[in-house]
């Protein structure tokens, strides 16, 4: 894939997840966080399944039978549902300012583990690209009063486990290229343990 059509990918994925963070905030006026949370994944599953089925049908085995890349697929999905457990909780009692501030947290995150834990070199380009996210992000939410509340450290725990699945996901595509397999194990994984 080209690093424009990765580029525009990624800018239609946040415009998505940006969206979406309105309505985690709207809906939680009507249903309990984990309600959301629920019908949100099985929505997701209606929408990746067919795809599966159509492009990687044939993956959803050698991922099974491969000890490594299941554990893998498993970790990542564990790392999302903690992540958007925790940060759509949290929306009950943060402020939307803080909620929307503390999830961009990741991007740092991600920067930091890669660079600290993985050993991973980074371009001086991605540090500023670090700062002028969190500038940003501040920006974006600095109208609002900043009363910090307990939930809040939900919110950094959640940021922390977004920017695992991140890391793990990138990890899972560098052994075996296959996005909507990992996608529907993450999606399955979040609604068979919030069944359970």
């Amino acid at each position: 894939m080209s690093h424009m059509k990765a580029n525009v990918l990624m800018l239609i994925a946040s415009l998505i997840w940006g969206t979406a963070f309105v309505s985690q905030t709207t809906g939680m006026g009507h249903i309990g966080p984990f309600t959301f949370s629920f019908a949100r994944f099985f929505f997701a599953m209606i929408a990746v399944l067919p795809l599966v089925i159509i492009w990687e049908k044939n993956n959803v085995t050698k991922i099974v039978y491969n000890k490594n890349l299941l554990l893998l697929s498993l970790f990542t999905g564990f790392a999302l549902f903690m992540g958007m457990g925790l940060q759509q909780y949290s929306l009950l009692k943060s402020q939307v300012s803080n909620a929307s501030f503390l999830s961009t947290l990741y991007v740092p995150f991600v920067s930091l583990i890669s660079r600290f834990i993985f050993k991973s070199r980074l371009t001086w380009i991605v540090w500023i690209a670090v700062v002028l996210c969190l500038y940003g992000s501040y920006l974006l939410s600095s109208n609002q009063a900043w009363d910090i509340q307990q939930s809040d450290s939900l919110l950094f725990i959640a940021a922390f486990f977004f920017a695992v699945h991140i890391i793990l996901v990138d990890i899972f595509m560098k052994q075996f290229y296959s996005p909507l397999v990992l996608g529907l194990y993450n999606i399955l994984l979040f609604l068979v343990v919030r069944l359970s």
